[in-house]
């Protein structure tokens, strides 16, 4: 007795019960279908490329259906909707086996109820207490992988080979061949970045798109650009320690100058200096070569000797083909 209202229960199988009218009968398949997954049986949580699948019925008169079936999905006690792929609609494999591909978010829950609809069939609900992924499913603690990664790894990995889209993390040994970006830090790339690299590169090998950040060690190879200020020192010319000091020493010895105003082919009035002016006749015995790209174009390159010059930097020249203008440069050697 529940209440006032006597109802008989049918025992089907172990755990299913369907309530019945007193005197009435009640067939076997004419009850809700309700399955649970054995353990071993179940499915992956969070993985795509699975599939699930129920039998269905009749409700008339119990033979196997083999109508348009649709999915339902309840995930973790959740509203039910509509299978995503599809619209639910399941795929008949044959004497009334219905199965279902959910997409990899309807498989990202700890209980999920897949209820397969149909008209004039009877329900059945299908429930999947998910597993933990295997070591391969989330590539994680993988020895080696051969084939194309197509998302991200994240954290350490000795080497790669073959086209990589992003690395997160460290890479602690070679990564050879194409390389989209890598955040990080990398022991040495042999072969082509395609992208950025952002962060510290001990040594590449190979053609580099453009470099973010600091190189620790050597570049080997070609560099397409470099964004930022590259700060060297120069140590030698070619296997020469001493030229390089002669060379040195011959470039501090020159003078830099502007041309002022009020300047003549013989006179040059200069607005700077450098070293600047201090004595007369500093300057006396040098020679003037105007810059190649001065703008006054008859003295690009043109030179001339100085016979004198004065404290404030007027400097007394042979005889240029052309007065200098306001803003002229020089070189005195």
């Amino acid at each position: 007795m529940i209440g006032s209202s006597p109802i008989a229960w049918l025992a089907i199988t172990e755990g299913d019960y369907v309530a019945a009218t007193p005197g009435t009968f009640v067939a076997a398949w004419a009850r809700n279908r309700n399955t649970t997954l054995d353990e071993g049986d179940t499915m992956k949580k969070n993985v795509a490329g699975q599939a699930i699948g129920a039998q269905m019925c009749s409700a008339t008169d119990g033979s196997a259906f083999t109508g348009a079936v649709t999915v339902y999905v309840c995930g973790d006690a959740g509203a039910q909707a509509v299978g995503s792929v599809g619209a639910g609609a399941c795929t008949h494999e044959g004497n009334g086996y219905h199965t279902y591909a959910p997409a990899q978010a309807e498989t990202n829950y700890n209980l999920i109820g897949f209820t397969f609809t149909g008209s004039g069939a009877i329900p059945s609900t299908v429930q999947v207490a998910t597993s933990f992924p295997q070591t391969v499913d989330l590539s994680t603690g993988i020895t080696s992988i051969t084939g194309n990664i197509t998302g991200n790894l994240s954290g350490s990995v000795g080497s790669v080979t073959g086209a990589v889209g992003s690395v997160t993390g460290n890479v602690g040994g070679n990564v050879t061949g194409s390389t989209g970006s890598v955040v990080g830090a990398v022991g040495s790339v042999t072969g082509n970045v395609g992208g950025n690299v952002v962060g510290s590169v001990a040594s590449v090998t190979g053609a580099v798109g453009s470099v973010i950040g600091n190189v620790g060690g050597n570049v080997v190879g070609s560099v397409a650009s470099v964004t930022a200020v590259v700060s060297a020192d120069i140590t030698k010319i070619g296997t020469d320690t001493t030229a390089l000091t002669a060379f040195k020493q011959a470039v501090l010895g020159n003078v830099v100058g502007t041309v002022g105003a009020a300047s003549t082919t013989t006179s040059i009035v200069t607005s700077s200096l450098t070293p600047a002016a201090a004595v007369i006749d500093q300057f006396k015995g040098r020679i003037v070569i105007f810059d190649k790209n001065t703008t006054t174009a008859n003295l690009r390159g043109q030179g001339t000797d100085i016979t004198a010059s004065t404290a404030l930097g007027v400097l007394t020249v042979t005889a240029l083909t052309t007065a200098p203008a306001n803003g002229d440069t020089f070189t005195i050697t």
